[in-house]
């Protein structure tokens, strides 16, 4: 909501909010200096002459003239009763790679040429950043009048402040040191859902407890295991680029980014692909002795001899030795990915579809899918094995109240575990045993049991009951119970 008033030259905003998503910024050494280059041509400083000129023009001016002027160029004041910038959360990626474009092309010396090859190579090793993330606080302004310069100085001071108190994180991000402020992030936030994630557990309920302390100690273990392979796998890949670097090797450089991109989605994959990283390194180091001379005679005469013979040998220190530090590197990286399981958790949107095989498909039912699942964990799956589901129901409105369970065989009452969760079986009744059809007797549904004198029966009469304080619940039982009976029958 913007209001105007042209006499005092004052916009009025009453509320000015700016959200800015979690972004990536990933940058070379090449592409910054092309974009200079290109913006270097657009910004022209006029010569000294030219100043002294405007310069003298205005001080023949009267004041009269002077204030005019001034009063017509004075900058428009905004005032904010209510300013806010959101917070700044980004991931920074930056190389000394890359090859820049320029059209300006600046004369080259020996010692510019000595820096750039150190920069290209090992340095581009040592100060390569990958993914850190930097988190900026939000810039909030109430009641402020400012201009639009004065209100852009003071969000640049807040974020070159913001910036600046995060340098640490981009020196203590650096592959070569093992990215450590990302392994202190990682373990802080797997400790953090070992304790989280079972508290929040322990308030949805007994099987959510059970279910959240196994996803707390999963984080806790991929997070610190992941996070420490990954240090690893930073550190040795930093080594084995600043060797190929120095192989001086086009070729190998090529086939060596090759094989870094592949990655397994298994462990044992990994560890195979790494282990012909190992060998591959080997063979082309001892190759190169002859094929690198070879190679230089062809195209160079005797001085690419020589040189193929510096580049053999060169290769012979550097690419054995890179190689391992390869496999180690790749190792490492999968038992990250293994540990942290990249592609997250798969759960379902819902439960599978239940369809009883006596009454064919009908709409998707919640509730019968949550019986069908709560069969399946019952003696641990045993019942699942030879009863199909047929409905289920609670005996009483209480938190904890007994389960019926019926299937197309048995008659399952379930008990609630008190602490891990889960369902024990407290009565179970076979359906071929039962004589008629139940009778409901005050608060409790009566049957008529056959005797089976080849087990133990642990009642003493031939009537079991079934109690519940509901009577609508037991007349909707009884009447599932002899729609079951009838199936059986048939």
């Amino acid at each position: 909501m913007r209001r105007t008033v042209p006499e005092r030259n004052i916009d009025t905003f009453r509320y000015f909010k700016v959200l800015i998503q979690e972004f990536n910024i990933c940058v070379d050494k090449g592409f910054m200096l092309s974009l200079l280059d290109v913006f270097s041509s657009l910004q022209t400083t006029p010569p000294e002459s030219h100043q002294l000129h405007s310069d003298l023009l205005v001080a023949q001016r009267s004041l009269q003239e002077v204030a005019v002027v001034m009063i017509a160029t004075r900058p428009q004041r905004v005032y904010f009763e209510f300013l806010h910038l959101s917070p700044l959360k980004m991931r920074v990626s930056f190389s000394l790679n890359g090859t820049p474009h320029l059209v300006n092309q600046k004369v080259s010396t020996f010692a510019s040429d000595i820096v750039d090859f150190f920069l290209n190579s090992v340095g581009a090793t040592f100060t390569e950043i990958k993914g850190v993330e930097l988190r900026m606080a939000f810039f909030q302004r109430r009641g402020a009048l400012l201009s639009t310069n004065q209100l852009l100085t003071q969000i640049r001071s807040h974020y070159t402040q913001q910036a600046l108190q995060q340098a640490y994180v981009l020196v203590l991000g650096l592959d070569v040191l093992g990215n450590p402020y990302g392994l202190v992030r990682d373990f802080t936030q797997g400790l953090g859902d070992f304790f989280y994630e079972p508290f929040l557990g322990s308030i949805q309920g007994s099987d959510e407890f059970a279910e959240s302390l196994s996803r707390g100690v999963h984080s806790l273990m991929g997070k610190t295991v992941g996070g420490a392979a990954g240090s690893v796998a930073l550190v040795t890949g930093s080594l084995g680029n600043a060797l190929a670097a120095l192989s001086f090797d086009s070729d190998y450089k090529r086939k060596r980014r090759t094989r870094l991109q592949q990655q397994p989605r298994s462990l044992p994959a990994t560890i195979v692909v790494a282990g012909r990283s190992m060998v591959l390194g080997v063979c082309l180091g001892f190759s190169g002795l002859v094929l690198d001379p070879v190679k230089g005679t062809h195209e160079e005469g005797v001085e690419g001899f020589f040189k193929g013979v510096g580049k053999g040998i060169l290769g012979l220190l550097t690419k054995p030795t890179g190689g391992i530090i390869d496999m180690v590197s790749m190792a490492f990286d999968g038992l990250r990915r293994s540990a942290e399981m990249e592609d997250g958790v798969v759960a379902r949107m819902r439960l599978p579809r239940h369809v009883n095989p006596a009454m064919g498909l009908k709409p998707f039912s919640p509730y019968k899918s949550v019986g069908n699942r709560l069969l399946h964990t019952i003696c641990k799956g045993g019942y699942a094995k030879s009863d199909t589901y047929w409905t289920h129901i609670p005996l009483s409105k209480e938190e904890r109240a007994d389960v019926l369970m019926i299937t197309d065989r048995h008659l399952l009452v379930l008990e609630k575990r008190r602490f891990w969760g889960g369902w024990d079986v407290e009565m179970k009744i076979i359906v071929d045993h039962i004589l008629g059809v139940p009778a409901i007797v005050g608060d409790k549904l009566v049957f008529k049991v056959k005797q089976n004198d080849s087990s133990v029966n642990l009642f003493s009469g031939s009537e079991m009951e079934i109690r519940s304080p509901e009577p609508e619940i037991l007349t909707w039982v009884q009447k599932q119970i002899e729609n079951v009976i009838q199936f059986r029958q048939q």
